[in-house]
């Protein structure tokens, strides 16, 4: 009995500090821990050139739920974002570059590849110019392939990267500056490979001087590739030479197993006035689309070939079953034909397809340099229209302060999304856009600053054993754009129902931190409990003075020990209990 007063005096003592000091939940203030913020840069209007383009750094693909931005900053730190589709910022982590030279990304099916380089101007065949590094789609690093020599002094020199698969096979079209030539010089011109992708084999490759016939163009100050529908190799290059013009290149045999096969057919989309092998053309190579009948080409141009002359938007289609110059039509979207140094130029515009016939073109204006047209923006205006099958355009649409970038935008959900970062809007942190056909939109990239616990759960105490309930949490996120609202996603800790007292649970949420109190007790044991009701109180009184009224009362209930269950024990439970 000793032993069951000392139990019972245990819990109600537990139980009175609990209602004394231990029932009301605290909030704390927010914990600020490693804050993720968007990496900065300065991206916009970096698809525009002059006379060649250089590698695309800014880049954006679709995984699932999310939006995943991959962007070469610098020139060592390849920085991976992941956003929602609400354009907030989720998760970041840097890599690290494994070469000096930036080349490009590509987003496949089932695994990611950076492309990066190192110049060898010693002309050494046995030096690594090129190497492509495979990423699982979490960026773990499965693999690599190089290229050695490769008749590479410079890679990716004065043009760009891009990429395609198909069966396993990995297909890469760039450009790269040469082995010095006869007549002293290094010369530059594309240079196209494949990766087996299981072993990152390096399957096929051409890199020496060569002609049309099998894709070559020199100088080529852009490149594009695809694997059409069909399975082959379609490839679009800007050429200030041989040829001079937009080339547009179709394998003649389908692709799959890694080799070229050496042939292709060529079609000379446009040719730029001028002289052969002078820099300045007049143009920039925008863009390469299939459609179920044929290729799509967008590019802007002037008239001369070369200077400050005014450039326009062109769209070419080319049929599949008749692949051939004549065969081409050409279509002048725009009709820039001011000759001032005010009046806009067309930029570099963008092809973007949303279906197998259908998608949009978009173009930013730019202006003349006082000596050299310089590709850069002047204004914000965002031109753009639709494409259908034939190549058939629509009316231009005009919005006023958008910027396009090097970032391709990408359709996703039903609508065009790309994003571009500049110092002096939103601290350089990425505005995103989306467009269709209710119009457009811009999002700013928030940073979280701070989450903070708003309303208290329902359930603040517990006894042991007991699961934590979080109804009626309420969490609050704060941005520095002074924005807030209630989140969930976030994830506690900290409980533990096998301990007694009072404990902190942490909230936590894309590293932030804010917490709250809870009190573990006891679970409490009702030793007079007699009416089975949970409650230990007069009622229970009530039903032991029953019980020795009609002499059913158990020896057990002898509260004062004195030999007989009577009024006596009947007291001394009322004293107890009240």
């Amino acid at each position: 009995m000793q032993k069951m007063v000392y139990k019972l005096t245990a819990v109600l003592t537990a139980l009175m500090l609990a209602v004394a000091g231990a029932l009301t939940v605290l909030l704390t203030a927010p914990f600020t821990v490693n804050a993720l913020s968007p990496a900065t840069s300065g991206n916009r209007g970096m698809h525009n050139y002059s006379r060649w383009a250089s590698t695309v750094k800014s880049y954006l693909y679709s995984d699932g739920d999310v939006l995943v931005r991959v962007e070469c900053i610098g020139v060592s730190n390849v920085i991976v974002e992941q956003y929602s589709k609400e354009f907030q910022l989720l998760s970041s982590q840097t890599l690290s570059l494994e070469l000096p030279v930036w080349g490009g990304f590509y987003a496949g099916e089932d695994a990611n590849y950076i492309i990066c380089g190192q110049t060898n101007e010693e002309e050494n065949n046995n030096k690594e110019v090129i190497r492509v590094v495979k990423y699982d789609k979490e960026f773990h690093r499965l693999g690599s392939a190089s290229l050695y020599g490769a008749n590479t002094t410079v890679p990716f020199e004065a043009g760009s990267l891009r990429c395609d698969e198909v069966n396993g096979t990995l297909y890469v079209r760039t450009c790269h500056e040469m082995y010095t030539s006869d007549d002293g010089l290094n010369h530059q011109a594309n240079m196209t490979f494949s990766v087996r992708e299981s072993d990152m084999k390096i399957m096929d490759a051409t890199y020496l001087v060569e002609y049309s016939g099998v894709g070559y163009a020199s100088h080529s100050f852009n490149q594009y590739i695809l694997v059409d529908e069909e399975g082959y190799l379609v490839a679009l290059d800007h050429g200030d030479a041989y040829p001079r013009g937009v080339v547009l290149n179709r394998s003649v045999y389908t692709a799959g197993n890694g080799e070229f096969d050496g042939i292709s057919d060529s079609v000379l989309v446009q040719y730029f006035p001028g002289a052969t092998g002078d820099n300045s053309t007049g143009a920039a190579v925008g863009g390469l689309a299939e459609t179920s009948s044929g290729y799509l080409a967008v590019y802007s141009a002037n008239t001369t070939g070369s200077g400050m002359a005014k450039r326009n938007v062109y769209l070419s289609y080319t049929p599949k079953d008749r692949f051939t110059g004549n065969a081409t039509v050409v279509t002048q979207i725009t009709d820039y034909a001011g000759t001032g140094y005010s009046d806009p130029s067309a930029g570099n515009p963008m092809i973007v397809p949303t279906g197998p016939d259908e998608g949009y073109i978009l173009w930013n204006d730019v202006l003349a340099g006082s000596s050299e047209w310089d590709g850069l923006p002047r204004n914000t205006d965002l031109h753009y229209v639709t494409y259908s099958s034939g190549g058939k355009v629509s009316s231009v649409q005009t919005v006023e302060d958008v910027w396009l970038s090097d970032c391709q935008p990408v359709f996703v959900d039903g609508k065009l999304v790309w994003y571009t970062t500049n110092s002096g809007v939103n601290q350089g942190a990425p505005t995103f856009y989306t467009l269709d056909e209710s119009g457009l939109t811009a999002t700013a990239v928030r940073s979280l600053t701070s989450i903070e616990v708003t309303s208290q759960p329902d359930k603040t105490v517990y006894l042991e054993g007991e699961k934590l309930d979080s109804t009626g949490l309420e969490v609050t996120a704060y941005y520095d754009n002074g924005t807030a609202e209630v989140i969930d996603g976030y994830t506690l800790s900290g409980f533990d129902s096998s301990r007694l007292g009072q404990q902190t649970v942490t909230v936590s949420y894309q590293g932030f931190t804010a917490s709250f109190l809870v009190t573990v007790e006891q679970e409490q044991v009702l030793l007079y409990d007699y009416n089975r009701d949970n409650v230990e109180d007069v009622l229970d009184v009530m039903w032991l003075a029953q019980r020795v009224v009609d002499e059913s009362a158990k020896p057990a209930q002898d509260l004062n020990q004195d030999g007989v269950v009577d009024v006596l024990d009947v007291m001394t439970l009322a004293k107890r209990i009240v």
